[in-house]
């Protein structure tokens, strides 16, 4: 279990006894009915993590595929420090249409702010999120912030 994990569970462990405190002193439950110990509340959170956490499938578009190479690549190494599944791959936008039914979402280079509304036109019937990159992380090639924009859009 990553920190972030464990500071979930530790969250969902208070607010459950916190719950079973009040529980108790107005009556509501005896005692003698408690059945929940900290360890099934922890793995309760960690079923319901991996619940949500399935591999996500990302296809980064630039012009070239070149830039969008080094974005990939440090959203890789975040994605592998943080514990996720996440499978990117860097492409030029002119190859999106081999790789449209393997992706779960699809990134625009925000130099291609000027494609994105032609690209959920034409690709628009596949099961995929469409989101365009901040210039502020894809400048600096922050993989950390781009994986927290793209968790943020997908849900």
């Amino acid at each position: 279990m990553i920190k972030s994990d464990f500071t979930f569970a530790r969250c969902v462990c208070k607010k459950q006894f916190a719950l079973k405190r009040i529980l108790l002193h107005t009556g509501t439950i005896r005692q003698d009915e408690d059945t929940d110990t900290r360890e099934n509340v922890l793995n309760d959170a960690e079923k319901e993590r991996r619940i949500f956490m399935k591999k996500i499938n990302v296809l980064l578009v630039c012009g070239s595929g070149a830039s969008s190479g080094f974005m990939a690549a440090n959203m890789r190494k975040a994605a592998a420090r943080q514990k996720m599944e996440l499978e990117v791959k860097a492409r030029s936008e002119s190859e999106i249409e081999n790789y449209i039914d393997e992706i779960d979402a699809l990134m625009i280079g925000p130099h291609l702010a000027y494609l994105a509304d032609e690209l959920k036109e034409d690709y628009g019937d596949y099961d995929v999120k469409f989101i365009l990159m901040k210039s502020e992380y894809y400048a600096a090639l922050d993989g950390e912030k781009a994986i927290a924009h793209l968790l943020e859009e997908m849900n």
